[in-house]
């Protein structure tokens, strides 16, 4: 899947200091505590990825918020949509291709999720007022 290679690039190339550092870094990790533990210890990158996955949530949310204004159903539908796809490839894709440790997973996921989950009961509040 081409579009699914490409998002697994970005935080390399977005990397502050190199796609280059970043990849001997990753490496550095597997050699050293293996496959299915660097995603627990390498700290640095999982959070380069939760920065990464934050910012793209609030990307998310800010098309989300701009489709409300046409329609709400269309805006609740990719909501569902968001969440539906962002727990299937944290707790179900990435763990067998990855081989993604549980931790990781729930992180990733909250980190994707907590900007929607503000954002819904804000605009379900200031719809009352």
């Amino acid at each position: 899947m081409p579009a699914f290679n490409f998002f697994e690039q970005v935080p390399a190339v977005l990397y502050p200091w190199g796609s280059d550092v970043y990849s001997a870094r990753l490496s550095e990790c597997i050699v050293r505590y293996g496959i299915s533990d660097a995603g627990r210890y390498c700290t640095d990158l999982i959070a380069w990825h939760a920065v990464l996955h934050l910012v793209s949530a609030l990307v998310v949310v800010w098309m989300i918020r701009t489709l409300r204004h046409r329609s709400s159903v269309a805006a609740y539908t990719m909501s569902v949509a968001f969440v539906v796809l962002v727990l299937f490839i944290e707790f179900v894709d990435q763990p067998m291709r990855l081989h993604e440790v549980v931790f990781k997973s729930v992180l990733d996921s909250v980190t994707w999720l907590t900007p929607l989950l503000i954002y819904w009961p804000v605009q379900l509040f200031r719809q009352r007022q």
